[in-house]
């Protein structure tokens, strides 16, 4: 690659992002629906990406700085989820 890619940021458009998803079906299922959008849009990109993260985070509230993000685990994704969707309805 001949250069540092460490700090560079890429804005792959994931079509459709927002989907339904039944909590109750549990974290891998949640991740792969996740997932599967995610590998569809890299997928159709046409520049190289590389992908250091395959973590899934969400924003804790409206205002949240990207450093403030929350990683989603198996023992928090449902807590954290009920905390964004009450954000989303505000």
């Amino acid at each position: 690659l001949g250069q540092d890619r460490r700090n560079q940021q890429t804005n792959v458009r994931v079509v459709r992002p927002e989907f339904r998803f039944d909590s109750d079906g549990g974290f891998e299922a949640f991740l792969g629906k996740a997932e599967g959008r995610v590998v569809a849009a890299l997928a159709a990109y046409d520049v190289m990406t590389l992908p250091f993260d395959t973590n899934l985070y969400a924003k804790p509230s409206q205002g949240a700085a990207q450093q403030a993000w929350v990683t989603l685990t198996e023992s928090n994704w449902t807590i954290i989820l009920d905390t964004v969707t009450a954000n989303f309805q505000r």
